[in-house]
């Protein structure tokens, strides 16, 4: 029971799709402030909610030519936080997230589609525990501007996912424990010319 929805891949195409720039422009991630969270059903009781940290890196934007923006996010696996340190190592074991042998849960994008209403539709390969499937995120823009204290173009996003466990091999405690994963990401970006 994981969800990276993938989702720093999420961020950075989520501003991708929303800033007008004349050629390629380096972003970073806001590492302290975005989370990608997921929420799955355990037995029928409330969603069980946990979430990963967003990887730190830096992409590249072209709002010219989107076929020139590289798309690669990866997210640590030993991240996981559920609230319980028994409960985040029972995930992360072997069975579900194999997270002593893949380190990594990442997302590789195939296609953006920019949408009305400062939407998009982006497309890609997650991989989790070596499964690597296809996956689409729905994005939306919540703010685009300069950031108060840091001085710096900035944009903030939403997106959200989900995607049947079972397909990455992740079969623990299925059919009690749902095998749908939920994710609504908050993601922020920084422009960063030296990144």
């Amino acid at each position: 029971m994981m969800k990276r929805t993938t989702l720093a891949a999420a961020t950075e195409f989520g501003l991708a799709a929303f800033r007008s720039v004349a050629a390629p422009v380096p972003y970073i991630f806001d590492t302290v402030r975005s989370r990608v969270p997921y929420d799955v059903n355990p037995f029928g009781f409330p969603d069980s909610v946990g979430q990963f940290k967003v990887g730190a890196g830096a992409f590249p934007f072209d709002d010219d030519d989107w076929s020139n923006s590289k798309t690669e996010a990866r997210h640590p696996a030993q991240s996981l936080e559920r609230g319980d340190p028994e409960w985040n190592a029972e995930i992360l074991n072997a069975g579900s997230l194999e997270a002593a042998q893949y380190r990594a849960i990442d997302f590789v994008r195939t296609k953006v589609e920019k949408l009305a209403g400062g939407n998009a539709r982006r497309c890609g390969g997650l991989t989790i525990a070596d499964v690597t499937m296809p996956v689409g995120l729905d994005l939306s823009l919540d703010k685009d501007g300069e950031h108060p204290t840091r001085e710096t173009p900035t944009a903030g996003f939403t997106a959200t996912t989900a995607i049947q466990r079972p397909e990455f091999g992740i079969t623990t405690k299925l059919p009690i424990v749902s095998g749908d994963l939920e994710s609504r990401s908050g993601i922020g970006a920084f422009d960063s010319p030296g990144a």
